[in-house]
């Protein structure tokens, strides 16, 4: 189960007779993945005794600009570039238990990079 806290979308464009522009802004809440039981080893001194708790794991809220460009060089042909997360925003996954302290709250960080696609395009 998975829930979301609030998302939402906003845009601004430009369009010209040879040149359009979109830049977009997206934003997706906190959201909380099903309850999941973790194993650990509590007393570092003691690797062996093993606890298990059960939490929850959350992704951070994260934003994100995409920008789409397109160039028209006759009636029916034309360039376009889309660039996704082009500020590069990471996505934080989280854990939270009821004996986890705030600073081992961080499970996973991932970096996607900003992705980006270059083509040619046609109308007949």
């Amino acid at each position: 189960m998975t829930r979301s806290t609030l998302s939402f979308n906003a845009g601004i464009a430009y369009d010209r007779r040879k040149f359009g522009a979109k830049l977009n802004f997206n934003y997706r809440g906190t959201q909380r993945y099903g309850l999941t039981n973790y194993t650990y080893a509590a007393d570092p001194t003691k690797p062996t005794v093993l606890t298990t708790v059960s939490g929850y794991e959350y992704y951070k809220p994260r934003p994100q600009f995409d920008l789409d460009l397109d160039y028209r060089i006759t009636e029916h042909v034309g360039l376009f570039l889309v660039a996704r997360n082009i500020t590069n925003r990471v996505q934080d996954d989280q854990r939270y238990t009821s004996d986890m302290p705030g600073y081992t709250h961080l499970f996973r960080r991932e970096e996607f990079g900003a992705q980006y696609t270059f083509g040619v395009k046609g109308t007949f």
